[in-house]
C-alpha cells in the first residue's frame, strides 16, 4: 500500500476504510517516509472520513430502508 500514484492511493485509502487495524497501515507508512507528520493526514482520514462520513451516509440510508416499510 502506497500512495505513489492515483490507484494506489485510492487502493491504500479503501483498505482504510474496511480495516480495523487504520493505526498500524498509519504508522508503516511514517516508518517508511521517516515522517511522523503524516499521522495527522491518516488521523484526520479516519476522523472525517469514517466516523462522520460512513456513519452518516449509513444512518441516512437505514433511514430511508425504514420509511419505505413503514
Amino acid at each position: 500500500m502506497s500512495f505513489n500514484d492515483l490507484f494506489s492511493g485510492f487502493i491504500t485509502c479503501w483498505a482504510l476504510l474496511i480495516i480495523n487495524n487504520w493505526n498500524l497501515i498509519a504508522l508503516m507508512f511514517c516508518n517508511v517516509m521517516n515522517n511522523k507528520g503524516y499521522v495527522v493526514y491518516f488521523i484526520c482520514y479516519y476522523v472525517i472520513g469514517i466516523l462522520i462520513f460512513l456513519n452518516v451516509t449509513v444512518a441516512i440510508l437505514i433511514e430511508y430502508l425504514v420509511s419505505k416499510w413503514e
